[in-house]
């Protein structure tokens, strides 16, 4: 899986004690089974991660999907419409 199945993001808004915040657009053309594995890999960084390297993570929200089209890539990782 390459860069360009990540979900878009773009720093929101926040107010100094909630920090800085990014809003995650998820492509609108990413299949389901696409979803589970990157959900998946998702996990398995978080599990992976330091409780140090977990506070400094930027905070993220899930906004509106990206419309940006989809790359040429495996059909599975493609919504069928």
């Amino acid at each position: 899986m390459t860069a360009e199945y990540m979900s878009s993001e773009e720093s929101g808004s926040g107010d100094e004690s909630e920090g800085r915040i990014l809003v995650v657009r998820p492509p609108l053309w990413r299949s389901e089974e696409a979803k589970s594995v990157i959900d998946s890999l998702d996990r398995k960084a978080d599990r992976r991660r330091s409780e140090r390297a977990r506070e400094m993570m930027t905070r993220r929200i899930v906004g509106a999907g990206s419309t940006r089209p989809a790359p040429d890539g495996p059909e599975w990782a493609l919504k069928q419409d």
